[in-house]
């Protein structure tokens, strides 16, 4: 995700009405090929602040990271980046990521 991206981001949530100055729920997603590393990663995800879920999906296991962040002032580059890094440490791979608009 490059700063060019991040901007992007803002904007689109802007345009579809959101506040970026106010807390939004983001969701991570990554997919890791085996239960013992997707358990570990998800560990980790949640010493650095984020819940963390782990479920099968077919033959891969699916970590969703989640958190409240606000998106005017949190670097979601370096949230990308995290989550990259995480992924490849246990041989998955970065699956992208949403966040929820707040209620008008």
């Amino acid at each position: 995700m490059s700063k060019t991206f991040a901007k992007e981001v803002l904007a689109m949530l802007r345009k579809h009405g959101s506040d970026v100055s106010k807390p939004h729920h983001f969701e991570f997603y990554l997919q890791i090929p085996a239960k013992p590393d997707a358990t570990q990663a998800a560990k980790e995800i949640r010493r650095n602040g984020f819940t963390a879920k782990v479920s099968r999906l077919g033959k891969l296991w699916v970590i969703v990271a989640g958190k409240k962040l606000i998106p005017a002032t949190t670097d979601l580059v370096e949230h990308a980046h995290f989550f990259q890094k995480m992924a490849l440490a246990v041989g998955g791979e970065f699956d992208g990521w949403e966040a929820e608009l707040p209620d008008a």
